[in-house]
């Protein structure tokens, strides 16, 4: 599938699920949003709609769990002083991964988990 088509294809896909904030820029899960549960279910249904291969994909280097989500305290300190530590990703990655047919964190040239 050719690469602008398949990405806009992605982007419709995503803008089902999270809304008319997501756009050819956007930059996930940071500032889209998304976390936790919504977050894992979106990544499974992105697989099952683009037939990707998610076996390498680990959540947690992506987003935050429901219980980091509900601990105020937690929440706190990481947003102080951890900071975020998630990787993050955009579109042109996810057209990548389709096109490979299996999940690559961002940060790996050649499509190989490190």
């Amino acid at each position: 599938m050719e690469s602008v088509t398949l990405k806009n294809k992605i982007i419709t896909f995503l803008k089902q699920r999270c809304g008319d904030r997501i756009n050819e820029a956007s930059v996930f899960f940071e500032g889209s949003g998304v976390n936790g549960h919504d977050a894992y279910l979106l990544m499974s249904e992105l697989e099952k709609e683009f037939n990707i291969d998610m076996a390498t994909f680990k959540p947690h280097k992506y987003f935050s769990d429901e219980a980091d989500l509900l601990n105020p305290i937690k929440r706190i300190f990481n947003y102080y002083v951890k900071k975020s530590e998630h990787l993050t990703f955009d579109i042109d990655h996810l057209v990548d991964v389709i096109e490979k047919g299996q999940w690559f964190d961002p940060n790996s040239k050649i499509g190989n988990n490190a």
